[in-house]
């Protein structure tokens, strides 16, 4: 009777676990389902038609002509330890230099603006040059950077300058002590101020 129950018990355990894989197993015939998009990822942008565009730059249109007319001169005003007495015409053709910390703003070349941290030396005579600075700290727009060069004629490969940080070929002067004032003035951005006024934006640097 015993052995009888446990037959009975083995095979009901048995029928239950068959059953039991069935319904895990997977359906061919049913498609898995597809995964889902990742709510991380940023929709891109909808494309602007021509009308559109041409509302913004209307809109945009003052604005723009004055950040336009600020890129071609850079004025900036430094307080601090530095000295300097510099005249230039182009980086290629310089007389003086600047030497010594100093906390500056500035309305500058390229789009830059704020507030910054200067220190070292940076000294030319016609197209030798010996640069040993660096630009940091930055608040605003102004990028920071370093500015290494032996003494020896201005190399126009170094990253400030490829990367249009410094402008290699602005006229200017600076001068002072413990307060000092720089201005620039900056040619090649002429092209774009000019051109701006026909909605041409050929340096790319307008607000869209």
């Amino acid at each position: 009777m015993l052995k009888k129950m446990l037959l009975v018990s083995l095979l009901a355990a048995g029928t239950g676990l068959s059953a039991f894989a069935q319904v895990q197993k997977p359906n061919p015939a049913v498609p898995p389902t597809a995964a889902q998009p990742s709510s991380n990822v940023v929709p891109d942008k909808p494309h602007r038609g021509f009308w559109s565009q041409f509302g913004r730059d209307i809109l945009l249109y003052v604005p723009n002509r004055i950040l336009d007319t600020t890129n071609i001169m850079t004025i900036k005003l430094g307080v601090g330890a530095p000295v300097a007495a510099e005249v230039k015409l182009t980086e290629f053709a310089r007389l003086g230099g600047t030497h010594g910390p100093r906390y500056f703003v500035e309305s500058g070349y390229h789009g830059q603006y704020g507030v910054a941290y200067q220190q070292g030396t940076d000294f030319g005579f016609y197209p030798w040059t010996y640069a040993d600075y660096d630009v940091e700290d930055s608040a605003g727009t102004i990028q920071e950077f370093a500015m290494k060069q032996d003494w020896g004629l201005t190399d126009p490969t170094l990253y400030p300058y490829e990367q249009n940080i410094v402008d290699l070929w602005s006229i200017g002067a600076e001068g002072g002590c413990f307060v000092t004032a720089r201005y620039e003035f900056h040619p090649r951005a002429v092209p774009n101020w000019v051109l701006g006024f026909f909605f041409l934006n050929i340096n790319g640097d307008d607000l869209k």
